[in-house]
């Protein structure tokens, strides 16, 4: 979210717009939860140590199915998977997939997956940008 650029008196912003859930906690992170279709985005700012770092997951009939960006672990009952390079992918048990993307291919799939049909947006994954005031 190179484009993220919060200024507010609080360091926690959280509101609730068409059954989206926005959180942000200002030069941290920020979170995005769509209701409607229980779907999770996190961001991560980076710095000298780590990089920034965007997650989605997305339940699709009952399985939650991960994508990551910047390489991530990612743990299932038990088992811990290392997804470090873009093109990396696991299939689990259950049925659900966790997979490392490019950072172009997640906005891109974030623009196209996380609001239902005809649900207002708030935020343009390939602007980097709210589309609704932050107050």
């Amino acid at each position: 979210m190179k484009n993220l650029k919060i200024t507010s008196q609080s360091p926690i912003l959280n509101l609730e717009k068409d059954e989206i859930s926005i959180v942000v906690i200002v030069g941290k992170s920020m979170t995005l939860f769509n209701k409607r279709n229980q779907a999770f985005f996190f961001y991560t700012y980076g710095n000298e140590e780590c990089p920034s770092k965007i997650y989605l997951r997305h339940v699709v009939d009952g399985k939650s199915n991960v994508f990551g960006t910047g390489g991530f672990n990612f743990s299932f009952c038990g088992k811990t998977y290392e997804l470090e390079n873009p093109g990396d992918s696991v299939n689990i048990e259950d049925g659900s997939i966790a997979v490392c993307l490019k950072y172009s291919y997640m906005l891109e799939l974030l623009e196209s997956s996380f609001y239902v049909y005809g649900q207002a947006k708030v935020y343009d994954f390939m602007k980097e940008e709210f589309l609704i005031p932050l107050s």
